[in-house]
């Protein structure tokens, strides 16, 4: 139980310090405001957003899941997976910034506020996908590694270094 807690702690902060970063990217890009004032804009925003805590929980589960995977000691399983559910959910955060800050410069408040509110929602199909994909990786990887001690590798030469035949 402590790993999956450990885990899950590391990636929401890591979700929460991506959430931070795509929001200020997107003030930056779209709504072109300098670096100073976005940081400021999010940072006044964020903590007191009840929606803020919502958006930290595929992080929260991505780091569950990649914990429970690999609770038998596959390390390469969990790390797989774990990656490959924390990527794509990178990809869909970013875009649902972007998009929400799109939508404010065309005065379009409703998609606005669903592009962000509904990101949990977005990302949970993708990141389940990306973590099966990481966990397909994994066995392939692990069954290559078994194949490989299976083979029994055959010397030609003998210890002193001279040919048997």
């Amino acid at each position: 139980m402590f790993r999956c807690a450990k885990f899950t702690v590391a990636l929401t902060i890591c979700g929460l310090l991506l959430i931070l970063a795509a929001d200020t990217y997107a003030r930056v890009i779209v709504a072109d405001k300098s670096m100073k004032e976005a940081i400021s804009e999010v940072l006044h925003h964020a903590p007191t957003d009840a929606l803020f805590l919502f958006l930290l929980l595929p992080f929260a589960l991505i780091g569950c899941i990649a914990a429970v995977l690999g609770k038998d000691g596959n390390r390469v399983r969990c790390w797989c997976s774990l990656i490959g559910g924390f990527l794509p959910t990178i990809f869909v955060y970013f875009n649902g910034y972007l998009d929400s800050q799109y939508a404010l410069r065309q005065r379009a408040w409703t998609a606005s506020a669903l592009s962000v509110g509904l990101l949990p929602f977005m990302a949970a199909p993708v990141a389940a996908i990306g973590m099966a994909i990481g966990w397909m990786v994994a066995w392939c990887l692990r069954r290559s590694c078994l194949r490989e001690a299976a083979i029994p590798h055959t010397v030609s030469c003998v210890e002193g270094g001279e040919d048997e035949s």
